[in-house]
C-alpha cells in the first residue's frame, strides 16, 4: 500500500515502546515478542473525527422518520440524560471504538447540561486511556443567542489539560454551526 515499498508478503513490523520503528522482510529484533500473524492484514488505526459519544446509549432509540430521528431523539432524550448517563455514552462509544480498530476520536460533545456533564465525560476519556479529543459543546438546553460557556472551557483546560505529560486526551471545541447560530454569535466566539 505504500507506493515505495508496495506489498510485502510476509513482512514483518517492528514495534518498540507503541511506535513502528521499522517495515520489512526477515527485521532483526532481538528479545522482541514475536506475534504470529501470517493471515492478517496490517492496518493503521483509523481515526474519528466527529462523534457524539454521549448519545452511544441511545443510538437504537431512533428511527427512520424525521421526527424518530437521530436528531429529534437527541434533543429530546438528552435534556434528561444526568452526567453518569452521558459518561456511560462515552465509555461505550469508546468499547466500540477499540473494537472496530478506531484508535483516535474527537468527542463532539454537545450535550453538556453543566459543568459536571464535561468532567464525567473527561474523567471516562482519562480512565479508559484512548486518543481523543474533547470537544467541548453547547447543550440541549442553550438558547440559540447564547454562545459557549468560556468560562467552564477555561475552567476544564486548567483542570484536566493543564498537565504538558498527557499527550493522549486534547482539548477542543465543538461550535455550532453557521445554521443554527447567527452571524453575530459566530464572530463573537472566534474572538
Amino acid at each position: 500500500m505504500d507506493p515505495k515499498l508496495g506489498e510485502i508478503r510476509g513482512g514483518d513490523i517492528h514495534v518498540r515502546d507503541g511506535v513502528i520503528v521499522a517495515v520489512g522482510q526477515n527485521l532483526a529484533a532481538p528479545k522482541a515478542e514475536i506475534v504470529r500473524a501470517d493471515s492478517m492484514i496490517a492496518l493503521p488505526g483509523f481515526i474519528e473525527t466527529h462523534w457524539h459519544m454521549w448519545g452511544a446509549v441511545a443510538r437504537n432509540m431512533a428511527g427512520p422518520t424525521e421526527n424518530t430521528g437521530y436528531f429529534y431523539i437527541s434533543r429530546l432524550l438528552g435534556q434528561f440524560f444526568s452526567p453518569e448517563d452521558n459518561a456511560r455514552g462515552v465509555r461505550l462509544a469508546l468499547a466500540e471504538a477499540i473494537f472496530s480498530g478506531i484508535t483516535t476520536v474527537t468527542n463532539w460533545s454537545h450535550n453538556l447540561l453543566g459543568p459536571e456533564y464535561a468532567d464525567a465525560e473527561i474523567k471516562v476519556h482519562k480512565e479508559v486511556g484512548a486518543r481523543a479529543r474533547f470537544a467541548y459543546g453547547y447543550s440541549r438546553k442553550t438558547p440559540p443567542d447564547a454562545t459557549l460557556p468560556l468560562d467552564d472551557v477555561a475552567r476544564v483546560q486548567k483542570q484536566w489539560f493543564s498537565d504538558a505529560k498527557d499527550k493522549l486526551l486534547t482539548l477542543g471545541i465543538a461550535p455550532r454551526g453557521p445554521e443554527t447560530n447567527s452571524i453575530d454569535i459566530a464572530r463573537r466566539e472566534s474572538e
